[in-house]
């Protein structure tokens, strides 16, 4: 195959110029001269290699980069890139995406989607689950709702892979969850996500985002014509919550409420 071809040609290589070319696959297709030296431990090294890899047309450097002050760099082929990353172990792959991830945070990345992936498989759940959030929140700026979606929804797995799960971080992400899947027109599971967030606002005597998830628990059920029965048990919840004090959000709540009763029968 050609990959077989490409991983045997990169055999030959010095073992040093090896380790910078696998280094270099943990950031992807494109990478940085700086990003590379922090994985390798040796900027000499990596600086002398990377030009005789330019050399042997392995990599090429890119006239411009995306990162101030820093040089970068392509693999000339997606194959190279693919060889060099099947050489790595399974911890030498966790350590990269680690430590890329450091990096490239520190350098100024935006890019919060490779961010989370990184920090994903470098086993940090916790970053991973940030910038899948922050993943999630830029695409709603876009109104691109599935991507929300799908974000959100790793965000929460991130979460749960951390083992000690931050409730309120949770519930808050559920609630977004949530919001998404309406603006989506995924009513149904919108429903699911605001009805979990519903129940661990009460455990936690959460009133706001009680009141969030029984307002978006409202809407996800009134847009496709359901009964309001279960809205208006959570809207009372919250309405029940609230000390009396926030008048904004208890006409909401009310207003919310009115709407339920009326998609239930009981106009009086």
């Amino acid at each position: 195959t050609i990959l077989a071809t490409v991983a045997a040609r990169l055999d030959r290589l010095d073992p040093d110029a090896r380790r910078v070319l696998r280094a270099a696959s943990v950031f992807g297709q494109v990478f940085w001269r700086g990003g590379v030296a922090a994985l390798v431990g040796d900027e000499a090294a990596t600086d002398r290699w990377l030009a005789t890899l330019a050399a042997q047309e392995i990599v090429q450097a890119r006239p411009e980069s995306r990162f101030e002050r820093e040089r970068e760099y392509v693999f000339r082929h997606s194959f190279v890139r693919e060889a060099a990353y099947a050489t790595l172990t399974e911890s030498d792959r966790v350590t990269g995406h680690r430590l890329a991830g450091k990096w490239l945070s520190a350098a100024g990345e935006t890019n919060t989607v490779a961010l989370a992936e990184h920090f994903e498989r470098g086993k940090e759940p916790a970053r991973a689950a940030v910038h899948w959030e922050r993943a999630a929140e830029q695409a709603n700026k876009l109104l691109a709702h599935e991507e929300s979606v799908r974000y959100y929804g790793l965000a929460l797995q991130a979460m749960d892979a951390g083992g000690d799960v931050d409730v309120v971080a949770r519930c808050r992400m559920l609630n977004a969850l949530g919001e998404a899947h309406v603006r989506g027109g995924e009513y149904l599971q919108a429903r699911e996500s605001f009805e979990q967030a519903a129940h661990l606002a009460t455990q936690m005597g959460d009133a706001h985002e009680l009141a969030r998830a029984a307002l978006g628990f409202e809407t996800a059920s009134w847009s496709p014509g359901l009964p309001g029965v279960a809205a208006a048990r959570w809207l009372r919840e919250a309405l029940n919550m609230l000390d009396g004090s926030e008048q904004a959000l208890m006409a909401q709540l009310l207003s919310a409420l009115a709407r339920a009763l009326i998609f239930s029968g009981e106009e009086e």
